[in-house]
This record gives structure tokens, sequence and C-alpha cells, in this order.
């Protein structure tokens, strides 16, 4: 027996004694035959969607159909939000402070309770139970991880027995973005739902129309999503950079320039302009009547909106007329428009939140004048240098953002998010971990009192930043939380009897790209550094070769073995951005376009194995 061999058999028989040590030494009792699931008459579609999904695992596990009831018959697992219970049902929960997302799973002799603080708080109670008990989704059910993206195990009798479990979250918003949506189809946006409430997260963003592009926009998918979402519980958001959505000179049959010159922006040279990017007059009280009349009616129209992301352009510039410049500069001015569509959006749509983001021109607060604290509010530290932890006095730039966001946290009396960029087209689809890093970002946020957390994803390079999205989750649930084991869980549902390889390979990406690759905003490096890394990365890849030895030439292990293959590519392309930036040092120009021009190739040679987005052409 090799030495890797028995790697695999000691991390084999950890888990069967794991197994014994969290479920008792026999696994009785939970069947079909004993319980029954229970909801009451009046549950929530959410909670009904709760129970069919305990009933479908449970189920499966067992291999015996559950029937669900109305009410309690013998042994029970009750599914039930906390304001559902009866007077009688409360008893002996009074010790419990149910939050809106907080959930209890408690069990008596012949009782399981699955109680949430909300309808979707029960789904997460559904879901946690169900980990408990050996489940594990690490990613949607992307067509690139062929079933590998979950574990479910099979025992014919089970039983759960353990103290009872009561948890809140660590943030109140855990959201997903879609933002630019390059590879996203109906069909990975149904899956990606279906991913977010068993790993907790509970915000899903839309773009209202990414950039005015027409392509990535949320009327196009609405109809097919808001149903899904609406059954789990999430909340929808809607919006992003886009003042010129709601007022632009294609409107009124593309006359508005023409007729309302005076509503559009000046330029540096002082002419109104018809450019996208820069703001509307702000200063012309008709301009921001019109626009917000025009955001009125699009919410109206999309009631499922529970936040609406009310953005400026990407990149805006702003009006320099005399008057706008009058109202300060771009943080006062942004505060100035954002309180006054809050003024209309709160007494027409009381149920809808305004969003706002500090990014860019608009990162800090405004000096002169303070934000409405009932609109939610996003800190976006876009040129993060990854070599540091956010908080870091060592790098200038993380300084600055962190000196900024405290000013926000001091000054601001709202709710206060920060967009993350633990996943970034700049990065083109390098392979960069973030697992250990994200925890000590994340911790400091929560010390920090932020209020939610958000991340953007594609389908198109989910397996590179896989590991990253599940720990992500995570750890906005509990900032706490083992890393490690969240990455061994992640290892071996994915790579099977590779895990233990790919664990060290994930492990020691962390250390190798943010530091040593084309990684916006990291420094370069010397020849010698480079030679260290490519060392590095050439060690990983004959482990991958070996990796590949355990497997046979069944189908299931075929599918494992086209995992391990993938996380070969990326360190392929891990090295060639290496050698990129070992010409980049040396201010070879030539080598850096060949190697570019090597790099566009190499993307474009695996665009659809969930690893990789090629570069736009």
């Amino acid at each position: 027996m090799t030495v890797k061999q028995k790697k695999y058999l000691s991390w084999v028989l950890a888990l069967c004694m794991m197994v014994v040590q969290a479920y008792g030494e026999v696994l009785t009792s939970l069947s079909a035959t004993d319980y029954v699931i229970v909801t009451h008459p009046q549950a929530t579609d959410t909670e009904q969607f709760a129970a069919a999904e305990l009933n479908h695992f449970l189920s499966f596990i067992t291999q015996t159909p559950f029937r669900q009831v109305n009410q309690p018959q013998g042994k029970y697992i009750l599914v039930s939000s906390y304001k559902a219970l009866s007077d009688e049902e409360k008893e002996g929960l009074s010790e419990y402070s149910f939050a809106p997302e907080s959930y209890l799973i408690l069990q008596d002799s012949i009782s399981i309770r699955l109680i949430g603080g909300s309808p979707p708080a029960t789904l997460y109670a559904v879901y946690a139970f169900l980990q408990d008990l050996g489940c594990r989704w690490v990613a949607p059910d992307y067509h690139f991880y062929a079933g590998t993206n979950q574990y479910l195990p099979i025992w014919i009798k089970s039983q759960w027995d353990k103290p009872a479990v009561f948890e809140t979250p660590a943030f109140r918003y855990r959201k997903l973005y879609v933002e630019e949506g390059r590879t996203h189809t109906l069909q990975s946006l149904l899956q990606l739902i279906d991913w977010m409430p068993k790993v907790k997260l509970n915000t899903f963003v839309f773009p209202m129309n990414y950039e005015g592009r027409n392509e990535v926009s949320w009327e196009k998918w609405r109809k097919d999503l808001t149903p899904e979402l609406q059954k789990r519980g999430i909340t929808i958001e809607v919006g992003g950079h886009g003042y010129q959505n709601f007022l632009n000179a294609t409107m009124q049959g593309g006359k508005l320039f023409a007729t309302h010159p005076e509503w559009f922006g000046k330029d540096a040279e002082g002419k109104r302009t018809t450019d996208y990017r820069r703001v509307f007059c702000t200063s012309n009280t008709v301009a921001v009547e019109y626009f917000v009349k025009e955001v009125i009616s699009y919410l109206k129209a999309h009631p499922e909106i529970a936040i609406f992301d009310c953005w400026a352009p990407d990149s805006e510039q702003w009006c320099t007329c005399a008057s706008c410049e009058a109202l300060g500069n771009p943080s006062d001015r942004q505060a100035i428009l954002l309180n006054q569509v809050y003024e209309v959006v709160s007494k027409e749509l009381p149920d809808v939140k305004l969003q706002s983001i500090a990014y860019g021109k608009t990162a800090k607060a405004s000096e002169k004048h303070l934000w409405n604290k009932n609109i939610l509010m996003e800190f976006c530290p876009i040129r993060q240098n990854f070599e540091h932890q956010i908080d870091d006095g060592a790098n200038e730039q993380n300084l600055s953002y962190w000196t900024t966001l405290s000013e926000w946290r001091q000054a601001f009396q709202g709710q206060l998010g920060v967009y993350s960029y633990y996943r970034k087209y700049a990065w083109r689809s390098l392979p960069n971990i973030l697992t250990h890093y994200m925890q000590k970002d994340i911790q400091a946020y929560q010390q920090l009192g932020i209020d939610g957390v958000s991340v953007y994803s594609e389908p198109g390079d989910w397996f590179t930043y896989g590991i990253n999205h599940y720990v992500f989750a995570h750890l906005l649930w509990n900032t706490e939380v083992s890393v490690d084991s969240l990455m061994n869980d992640y290892c071996r549902v994915v790579y099977n009897k590779a895990s233990y390889d790919m664990l060290k390979t994930y492990t020691a990406l962390e250390d190798i790209v943010r530091f040593a690759c084309n990684v916006a905003h990291s420094s370069l490096k010397t020849e010698e550094e480079y030679v260290s890394y490519l060392q590095q990365i050439a060690d990983l890849k004959e482990n991958i070769q070996e990796s590949q030895a355990l497997f046979t030439t069944t189908y299931t292990d075929s599918l494992y073995t086209q995992n391990v293959k993938r996380m070969g590519w990326m360190l392929d392309y891990a090295s060639k951005s290496i050698r990129y930036m070992m010409a980049k040092s040396a201010e070879r120009q030539e080598d850096m376009s060949a190697i570019d021009l090597e790099i566009r190739a190499y993307l474009r040679e695996f665009r659809n194995e969930g690893i990789f987005i090629p570069h736009r052409q």
C-alpha cells in the first residue's frame, strides 16, 4: 500500500468515527415508519417548501417516503416558523430569543422540531438538520460538476440525537450578485437560486439592465426567477449602476435631450451631453422630479423587488454646471439625490428599501449632508490589495479603505454593507483562492459592525472559485467556523479519493496566486521569487498526476478524474500567469505579448469546463 493510499484509508476511518460520534453507536430510529412530517394548515409557501425538501432528502437517505400531515401523530418532525406555533407549542421555548433569521432544532422523546424565526429561517433549519445527517451541497448543480457538487448519504435506518441547536447569523445581508452575467443562463440562475438557502445566503442581486446593453436585465428573467426566489424566501434586490436607466436621451422617442437639454449634465468643456456616464443635472429640480417619477414607475411595475439599488453610472462623471458644483462634491450630491428619492419611495412604496453605494468618487461619506438612516449603503473597496488584509495598515490602499469604512460606520446610522471583491472579473478566472484570507476580513467587518457582505459570481468560472464561494457563504453565517473543515468538506465531495492532495493544492494556491500571478494591485516580485513560485506550481502538478492514479475506469471515477484534470488546468494557467509577471518585472514587452496571446488561447480552449471565462474579443 502506497503512502497516499494509507492517507486515504486513514481519512475514511476518521470519517466513519465522526459519523459514530455524531449520531450514536447505532443509527436506528429516524425512519418513515416511526416519524411523520408535520406542517400547520396555515403554513406559508416557504414553510411548505421546507417540509417538501425535508421529505425529499429524508426519503432518499432512508430509501422510504415520509408522510406529510397537518397534525402530530405519534412521533413527528415539526416544520414551522415560530410565529405560526400555538401557545401550547411555544411552551418551553421562552429561553430562545427568535430573531427573523434564527432557527432552532430541538428533540424530545416524541418529536424533532425545526423552527425558524421566519419562514426562510425555517428552511435554513431543515437544511441544517439534513447537514447534521451528513448531506452536503458544496456548489450549485452546474453541468460541469456532473453531480459531484453534493453528497447525500444513504442510511436505511438513521437517527438524530443531539443537543438543541439554536443559531442566528453573523450578518443581516448575505448576498450573491449576478453582476455582468456574462455566462448565466436561465438554467444556471435557477440552479444558483436552489443552492443559496442550502448555505444560508439570503439576498439575490440582479442588474436592472447591466450598463444599458439590454443583455442582462431583470425584465428578461423575472417571470421565471421570481416564483423560485419567493418560494425560498430569498430577498430580491434589483438595480445597479444606472441613473441613466431613468433619464437618458433615448427617452420620449429620442426627443428628451432636444426638449430638455438643461436636464443633462455638462461635460468638462461646459457642454450639455448625452454621454450615459455623465450624471444628469441633479441641481435641476424638474429633472430630479422626472428621474424619481421614472424610478417609482419601474418599481410599481415590478412589485417583487424588495431592495432597489439606485447607483450612478459606473466610472461616472458629474455635471460641471455652476448650480451642481454649488451642491458640493460628488459625495454631497449623491447624498442629496438619494435622500430626495427616498422621500418619495418611502411614501409611495414603503415596503421597498433603497440602496446606494460608496464607490469611486463617492467612496467617502458626505461631510455636509447626513444620509437618511433608512437607506442601505454598500461600501466598495474595488482596488483592495489581496496581499494584505483589508484592515492591514501596512498597505496604503487597504488602510485608506479601512479608514474610510470606519468613518462611514461612525457617521452613518443606517445599515452598512460591504461589496466585496473575493471574485473579480479583472482576475480573468485565475485560481485566486482566498478561504482563510476571507475569514480574517469578514471577522474584521463583523467587529466593525458591518451589516452585510456580498460577492458576485459566474457559472463560467464557478469551479475555479467554488471553494471560495462555499467558504464565503458559511463565514457570513458564522465568522468563527473552521475554514479548514469547510475546505475538507468541499474537497471530499468534489474530488473523492483525491481530496487529500486537492486540499493541499488549494491551501498552496492561497499562498501563491495572490502574490505571484497577474492579480490587480499586487506588487511585482524579483525573478528569483517568480522562479520559486513556478517550482511550487510544478510540484503541485506532479501531485495532480499521482492523484489521477487513485481512480479506476468506472463511470463515477471518471467524474472525479475530470475534476482533478480541471485543477491541473487551473495550475497550468497560474504557471502561465507567473511567467507573464516575470516578463513584466523584467520589462520584456515581447514576452509579455506572446504569453498574453498564449493565455487567451488557453482560456478559449477550456471555455466550457466551468473554470475559465475567455477574454472579450
